[in-house]
C-alpha cells in the first residue's frame, strides 16, 4: 500500500502502512484513555451518590 505525494515538485513514493498503523494505534489509545476517564466519572458519580463525598449538611437545608 503506497502513497504518492508531491513534494517540492517530484514525486514522492511514501510507504503508507506505518502511518495508517500509527493512526490506528491512536485511536484505540485515545478510545481506552477516553473509556477510562469516563469510568473514573462513573465511579466518583457513584460515590457521590452514596454520600462518601459530599459536604457535611448545612444546618437549616
Amino acid at each position: 500500500m503506497n502513497i504518492f505525494i508531491l513534494n517540492k515538485g517530484r514525486l514522492v513514493r511514501y510507504n503508507f502502512l506505518p502511518l495508517v498503523r500509527l493512526w490506528l494505534f491512536y485511536q484505540a489509545h485515545r478510545l481506552r484513555m477516553g473509556r477510562l476517564f469516563f469510568n473514573i466519572m462513573k465511579r466518583i458519580d457513584l460515590i457521590e451518590q452514596r454520600g462518601w463525598l459530599q459536604e457535611a449538611p448545612k444546618k437549616g437545608a
